[in-house]
């Protein structure tokens, strides 16, 4: 009789066990060929100093890695053949969608790499870094960060 109430009592205890038990939620995987960010519209990149205060503004979509992640994205520019080896950073920031400037700002940040006059092809692309807590040497921490790019566009712009 008593191993029967033994018996009795841990079938209980575990099923009670078991029926406590909460689900440990979804898991989040990164898809196999990550969606990168893409540029949706260019500004006339022709500046004058006349319309140096006006704002220019990239629109672009954002990176799809197959779950929910705090990205960065880097909008970069270099001269063709470059291999963006060289970058000049026009904007970098969470903001995916619409990427904002200043003629002024960019067309000194370009001046460097771009002389002022004619129109002259600059390469364009979107760079999406995203942090993913797990670790210090995985993928997505700042020792290996996650990385997208968007297709290389090639744009024409005159500097003042």
């Amino acid at each position: 009789m008593r191993k029967r109430i033994i018996l009795y009592l841990s079938v209980l205890s575990l099923v009670g066990f078991m029926a406590g038990c909460e689900k440990d939620g979804t898991l989040d995987y990164l898809l196999e060929n990550p969606v990168p960010p893409t540029i949706t519209e260019f500004p006339d990149l022709t500046f004058t100093l006349a319309k140096a205060a006006d704002t220019i503004v990239f629109k672009g979509t954002p990176v799809d890695l197959g779950f929910q992640a705090s990205v960065n994205y880097y909008l970069e520019a270099c001269v063709p053949g470059n291999d963006f080896k060289q970058v000049v950073r026009i904007f970098n920031g969470p903001q995916d969608t619409l990427m904002t400037t200043t003629v002024d700002k960019l067309n000194k940040a370009l001046k460097s790499k771009f002389p002022s006059g004619s129109a002259l092809p600059m390469n364009v692309r979107i760079k999406g870094v995203a942090t993913v807590d797990a670790g210090r040497l995985a993928l997505g921490s700042s020792t290996n960060p996650l990385q997208t790019f968007s297709e290389v566009y090639t744009v024409n712009v005159s500097t003042y």
